[in-house]
Protein backbone atom coordinates (compact mmCIF):
# COMPACT_ATOMS: atom_id res chain seq x y z
CA UNK A 1 0.00 0.00 0.00
CA UNK A 2 2.80 2.41 0.87
CA UNK A 3 4.45 1.67 -2.47
CA UNK A 4 1.25 2.71 -4.27
CA UNK A 5 1.20 6.02 -2.40
CA UNK A 6 4.82 6.69 -3.28
CA UNK A 7 4.12 6.03 -6.96
CA UNK A 8 1.19 8.44 -6.98
CA UNK A 9 3.08 11.33 -5.46
CA UNK A 10 4.01 13.93 -8.02
CA UNK A 11 6.98 16.06 -7.11
CA UNK A 12 6.99 19.31 -8.96
CA UNK A 13 10.33 21.01 -9.43
CA UNK A 14 10.21 24.64 -10.37
CA UNK A 15 12.67 25.77 -12.99
CA UNK A 16 15.02 28.29 -11.53
CA UNK A 17 16.27 30.99 -13.85
CA UNK A 18 19.99 31.40 -13.49
CA UNK A 19 21.57 34.53 -14.80
CA UNK A 20 25.25 35.12 -15.42
CA UNK A 21 25.53 38.00 -13.00
CA UNK A 22 24.26 35.85 -10.11
CA UNK A 23 26.73 33.10 -10.99
CA UNK A 24 29.60 35.60 -11.19
CA UNK A 25 28.72 37.21 -7.85
CA UNK A 26 28.42 33.82 -6.17
CA UNK A 27 31.78 32.70 -7.59
CA UNK A 28 33.42 35.96 -6.48
CA UNK A 29 32.07 35.58 -2.95
CA UNK A 30 33.26 31.98 -2.69
CA UNK A 31 36.73 32.83 -4.00
CA UNK A 32 37.00 35.81 -1.67
CA UNK A 33 36.08 33.65 1.33
CA UNK A 34 38.55 30.95 0.27
CA UNK A 35 41.38 33.48 -0.16
CA UNK A 36 40.66 34.98 3.25
CA UNK A 37 40.75 31.52 4.82
CA UNK A 38 44.03 30.62 3.11
CA UNK A 39 45.59 33.88 4.31
CA UNK A 40 44.25 33.39 7.84
CA UNK A 41 45.74 29.87 7.97
CA UNK A 42 49.08 31.18 6.72
CA UNK A 43 49.02 29.13 3.54
CA UNK A 44 49.39 32.17 1.29
CA UNK A 45 50.05 35.85 1.88
CA UNK A 46 48.18 38.92 0.72
CA UNK A 47 51.26 39.84 -1.34
CA UNK A 48 51.14 36.49 -3.16
CA UNK A 49 47.50 37.11 -4.04
CA UNK A 50 48.30 40.63 -5.26
CA UNK A 51 51.19 39.32 -7.37
CA UNK A 52 48.99 36.64 -8.91
CA UNK A 53 46.24 39.16 -9.70
CA UNK A 54 48.83 41.41 -11.38
CA UNK A 55 50.15 38.48 -13.44
CA UNK A 56 46.65 37.49 -14.51
CA UNK A 57 45.83 41.08 -15.49
CA UNK A 58 49.02 41.31 -17.56
CA UNK A 59 48.18 38.00 -19.23
CA UNK A 60 44.63 39.15 -19.99
CA UNK A 61 45.82 42.47 -21.38
CA UNK A 62 48.39 40.67 -23.53
CA UNK A 63 45.73 38.39 -24.95
CA UNK A 64 43.55 41.39 -25.80
CA UNK A 65 46.45 42.95 -27.70
CA UNK A 66 47.14 39.71 -29.54
CA UNK A 67 50.51 39.26 -27.87
CA UNK A 68 49.53 36.39 -25.62
CA UNK A 69 52.72 34.45 -26.33
CA UNK A 70 54.86 37.39 -25.14
CA UNK A 71 52.74 38.57 -22.22
CA UNK A 72 51.56 35.30 -20.71
CA UNK A 73 54.17 33.36 -18.79
CA UNK A 74 54.04 29.58 -18.94
CA UNK A 75 52.64 28.02 -15.82
CA UNK A 76 56.08 26.69 -14.89
CA UNK A 77 57.64 30.16 -15.09
CA UNK A 78 55.69 31.92 -12.32
CA UNK A 79 57.42 33.14 -9.18
CA UNK A 80 57.71 30.48 -6.52
CA UNK A 81 57.72 30.58 -2.79
CA UNK A 82 57.90 27.83 -0.21
CA UNK A 83 54.13 27.96 0.24
CA UNK A 84 53.16 28.20 -3.43
CA UNK A 85 52.46 24.46 -3.64
CA UNK A 86 52.82 24.15 -7.41
CA UNK A 87 55.64 21.62 -7.17
CA UNK A 88 58.11 23.68 -9.19
CA UNK A 89 61.36 24.88 -7.67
Amino acid sequence: MEEENNQNVNIQVEEEEINTEDVAVDAYNRIDALVELLIKKGIITEQEIDDMEDALLEEFEGEEEGNSSEASPKSSEHEHSESCGCGHQ
